[in-house]
């Protein structure tokens, strides 16, 4: 099993960052490697959506289900996709009035030894390039110039 954690600190409000990570049909016009995205169900407290990634020849579609505790977390678990297992949860932590601290924690596997070597090597990396691109987005969305 592979686990990867992030945190980052932005100058925004967890509802504020709450609001952009549960705002999933969005993310095919700002993350890296998403090509697309389907929600196929929302509920009040939950989500599920299947997405598909893309980089050069490699192409996967994965479908979770995300539990949402607004504004506090979205708990992440695999329905359908080329992990054996995925479980996960973004928190959204206040610092003081003016910031909040995002947090990542992701726990996969693949489900076999070619997802495995494919993928594995570059998860570290494409989680490094989704928080950044996360946090690009919220500067994009609620900061507003004059």
């Amino acid at each position: 099993m592979i686990a990867i954690n992030r945190s980052l600190v932005v100058p925004f409000s967890p509802r504020q960052m709450y609001n952009l990570v549960n705002s999933i049909e969005k993310y095919a016009d700002f993350l890296p490697w998403c090509r697309d995205v389907k929600v196929l169900e929302r509920q009040n407290d939950w989500v599920r959506a299947t997405i598909h990634i893309a980089k050069g020849p490699l192409q996967h579609k994965f479908t979770t289900k995300n539990t949402l505790h607004y504004p506090d977390k979205i708990e992440i678990e695999l329905a359908d996709g080329p992990f054996e297992m995925l479980q996960g949860c973004w928190s959204f932590i206040a610092e003081n009035s003016t910031s909040s601290r995002v947090n990542l924690d992701l726990n996969f596997k693949f489900a076999n030894k070619l997802y495995e070597l494919t993928l594995g090597s570059i998860m570290p990396l494409a989680t490094d390039k989704l928080i950044d691109a996360f946090r690009s987005q919220a500067y994009k969305e609620y900061t507003k110039y004059e």
